[in-house]
C-alpha cells in the first residue's frame, strides 16, 4: 500500500480525496480496504463519502451506515450522491432511510432516493414504501412542469405491483405535468395489472390530450381486459385515415394483445384503406394474433388486382408478409414479376418475413417450369438465409437457365460475405459458372 494515498484521503480537496479512495480500492489490497473503513469516521463528510463510494465499488456492506449518515448532510450534493450510492450498494436495509429522504427539501435528492429505491428489494418494507411513495406522488406542491420526480415515483409504484397504488396513479392523468408522467403512470398501472383500473383507463382514452389517450390504450392492452374492446373499437372508428397514426397503432396493438376477435372486421376495414407502412404492419400483426383469414384473402385480391395501383399492391405485399399466412406465398411469388419495382421489392421482403414458413414453398418452386419463377424463388430464398437455403441455392447453380444460375451465384455470395477469406469450393463451382 502506498502511504501517500493514505495521506491524500484527508486532503482539503474533495476531488483529491475521491481520487485517493478510488486508487486504494483499485489496488485490491486488504490493508487499503481497512484504511477506507477507518476513513468512514473522518470529520469531513466529503472524505467519508469518497471512502464509502470506494467501498460500494468493492461491494463492501460496511459503507451502509456512513451513507445513511451522509444522506442527512447539510450539502445537497453530498445527500444526492449518498442516495445514489445506497442504491448501488444494493442493501435493502437502506430502504427506510431512503423513504425518509423522499421528504428532502431538494428535488435532486428526492429523485435520486426514488431511483435508489427502484434498485432495491422493497418487499420487506412494502407497506411503508407504498405509504411513502403515494405520499410523494400526491405532494404536487413540490413539483414543477417537466419535473422527473412524479414519473420516477410512478415507476417505483409499478415495480411494487400493489393495487393500492392504482387510484393515485390514475389521478396523475389529471395533473397535466407532461407526457413523461402520463407514460410512467400508465406503465405502472399496466405492470400492477389490476382490472380495477380498467374503467378509469377506458375513460382516459377519451381525454382531450392525445398523449393520455395513447398511454391509456397501451395500458389497456397490457392488462388484457376485454371490457375495453368496445370502447377501443369506437375510438378507432372516430380517427381518420391520416389522423394520429401513433394513437391508431396503440389502439390496434391493444386490441390484438387482449385477443379482441370482435375487432377483426374493423381492423380489416382499416387495413383496406390504410396507406402508412408502419400502421399497415401494426394492423397485420394484430390480425395475425386474432384471425387474419379475411385480411389475407383481401390483401391477396388487392395484390393481384389489375385495377389496384402500384402503391396499393406494394402495401398489400407488406401486409401479407406481416400476416404470416402461407396462403400468401404463391401470390407473393407471382408478385416478384410485377412491373412495379416497389411491388417486387415488397414481395421479396414479405417472403423473407415469412421465413421458415415460406421455405418449403420456395424450395418446390425451384423446380417450376417457368425460368422466371425459379429465378424469383432464388431471390426470395436469399432474403431468408441460413444453411438450408445455402444448400438449395448451390443446387440452383446447375440450373439450365443462365438467369437462375447467376441469381443463385449472387445470392450465395451475399450469404457468404460475413465469412470473407473462406476457401472456394473444392469442385471449383464458382468458376466458369456463367456459360
Amino acid at each position: 500500500m502506498k502511504p501517500f494515498l493514505v495521506e491524500s484521503l484527508r486532503d482539503e480537496s474533495e476531488r483529491v480525496c475521491w481520487e485517493a479512495s478510488f486508487a486504494l480500492a483499485k489496488l485490491g489490497d486488504p490493508a487499503g480496504t481497512e484504511v477506507l473503513i477507518e476513513t468512514l469516521t473522518e470529520r469531513h463528510a466529503a472524505t467519508r463519502l469518497s471512502a464509502a463510494e470506494s467501498l460500494v465499488n468493492l461491494g463492501d456492506a460496511r459503507a451502509l451506515l456512513t451513507l445513511e449518515g451522509t444522506l442527512g448532510d447539510p450539502a445537497p450534493t453530498i445527500r444526492r450522491r449518498s442516495a445514489g450510492l445506497l442504491g448501488a450498494l444494493g442493501d435493502s436495509r437502506a430502504v427506510p432511510r431512503l423513504l425518509a429522504a423522499l421528504n428532502d427539501t431538494e428535488t435532486g435528492v428526492r429523485v435520486e432516493a426514488v431511483r435508489a429505491l427502484r434498485d432495491l428489494d422493497m418487499e420487506v418494507y412494502r407497506n411503508e414504501a407504498i405509504h411513502a411513495l403515494v405520499g410523494a406522488l400526491e405532494s404536487r406542491t413540490h413539483y414543477t412542469q417537466g419535473d422527473p420526480l412524479p414519473g420516477e415515483v410512478a415507476r417505483a409504484l409499478g415495480q411494487l405491483g400493489d393495487s393500492r397504488a392504482v387510484a393515485p396513479l390514475m389521478a396523475a392523468f389529471e395533473w397535466r405535468y407532461g407526457s413523461d408522467l402520463y407514460r410512467h403512470a400508465a406503465e405502472a398501472i399496466a405492470e400492477i395489472g389490476d382490472p380495477i383500473a380498467v374503467p378509469g383507463l377506458i375513460e382516459a382514452i377519451s381525454d382531450p390530450h392525445e398523449e393520455i389517450k395513447i398511454d391509456a390504450a397501451r395500458a389497456l392492452g397490457r392488462i388484457g381486459d376485454r371490457r375495453a374492446a368496445g370502447p377501443l373499437i369506437s375510438m378507432l372508428k372516430l380517427i381518420g385515415p391520416h389522423d394520429s397514426p401513433t394513437l391508431v397503432d396503440a389502439i390496434v396493438e391493444a386490441l390484438g394483445e387482449m385477443g379482441a376477435t370482435e375487432a377483426v372486421p374493423h381492423l380489416v376495414a382499416r387495413l383496406r384503406g390504410e396507406d402508412g407502412d408502419t400502421t399497415i404492419m401494426v394492423l397485420a400483426q394484430a390480425l395475425r394474433k386474432l384471425d387474419g383469414t379475411l385480411a389475407v384473402a383481401e390483401m391477396i385480391e388487392r395484390l393481384e388486382s389489375s385495377d389496384a395501383g402500384g402503391w396499393q399492391r406494394t402495401r398489400a405485399a407488406v401486409a401479407l408478409g406481416e400476416l404470416g399466412d402461407m396462403e400468401a406465398a404463391p401470390p407473393l411469388m407471382r408478385a416478384l414479376e410485377d412491373p412495379d419495382g416497389a411491388v417486387r421489392q415488397a414481395a421479396a421482403r414479405a417472403l423473407g418475413v415469412l421465413g421458415p414458413l415460406a421455405h418449403q414453398t420456395l424450395a418446390e418452386l425451384l423446380n417450376d417450369e417457368g425460368d422466371s419463377v425459379r429465378r424469383a424463388a432464388v431471390e426470395a430464398l436469399s432474403s431468408i438465409g441460413g444453411m438450408q437455403v445455402a444448400s438449395l441455392l448451390e443446387g440452383a447453380l446447375d440450373d439450365d437457365d443462365f438467369g437462375v444460375r447467376r441469381a443463385a451465384e449472387n445470392a450465395l455470395q451475399r450469404l457468404r460475405q460475413p465469412q470473407e477469406g473462406e476457401a472456394t469450393d473444392s469442385s471449383g463451382r464458382q468458376r466458369g459458372r456463367a456459360r
